[in-house]
């Protein structure tokens, strides 16, 4: 019986480990191009979308240094790592105050070591997590504007069973476009959290901007 019972766990060790070892390294550069199979350098794909669509869960997503302009949000649904190869001040998500930079829908996916500037949405202008962790980021001049269809909450980033840790959150803004005054209404300038966790993070000059405002740095 022991004998039986070491194979079964040496079975179930060399199946843990073929399956971490099929886990892929997709590559993102500026100067790519998402024809490329995206899995070496020389081979990079040249938007972040273009290199999530390839990966399935356990993957890796590298970007290469340089301003990425955003026409939509980067969009996550898997269980993947997407971190920047030279960290924040060097690796720039901008979306172009016009588009949310990212979303991460329902997944354990980690974020890490971008700038994430200029986006705009009526929930999360930088950032929109539902699930996942958001790490090492500097999450600057966002904004979430509400309108007839409800609330602005999370001007920089809007968290539902999500974690920030070690991020520089600053210089967003939530809002509203609503007329009427009694509708006129937005939370949380920075962090808009719900059942979320904020983590050695600086956050500072956020505003909350409404007739009725609640939290200009975090609302919980």
């Amino acid at each position: 019986m022991k004998i039986r019972g070491a194979s079964l766990l040496l079975a179930l060790l060399c199946l843990s480990w073929a399956t971490t070892s099929l886990a892929s390294i997709f590559y993102v550069s500026p100067t790519g191009s998402d024809a490329n199979s995206g899995t070496s350098w020389s081979t990079a794909k040249q938007t972040i979308q273009s290199a999530i669509d390839a990966t399935s869960a356990g993957d890796t997503v590298l970007v290469k240094e340089g301003t990425y302009a955003l026409s939509a949000p980067i969009t996550i649904s898997s269980a993947i790592v997407l971190s920047s190869v030279n960290g924040p001040s060097a690796t720039i998500l901008d979306g172009q105050q016009s588009v949310r930079c990212i979303s991460i829908l329902g997944a354990a996916a980690i974020v890490s070591g971008f700038t994430v500037q200029n986006g705009q949405a009526r929930i999360g202008g930088g950032i929109y997590a539902n699930g996942g962790t958001i790490e090492n980021c500097t999450v600057i001049n966002n904004t979430a504007t509400g309108d007839d269809n409800g609330d602005g909450q999370g001007g920089g980033i809007y968290l539902n069973t999500s974690t920030v840790r070690f991020c520089d959150i600053h210089d967003n803004i939530a809002n509203s476009s609503v007329t009427d005054q009694y509708f006129n209404s937005a939370s949380g300038g920075g962090v808009y959290s719900f059942d979320g966790a904020v983590a050695n993070s600086s956050i500072s000059n956020n505003i909350c901007a409404a007739n009725y405002a609640n939290g200009g740095g975090v609302a919980l």
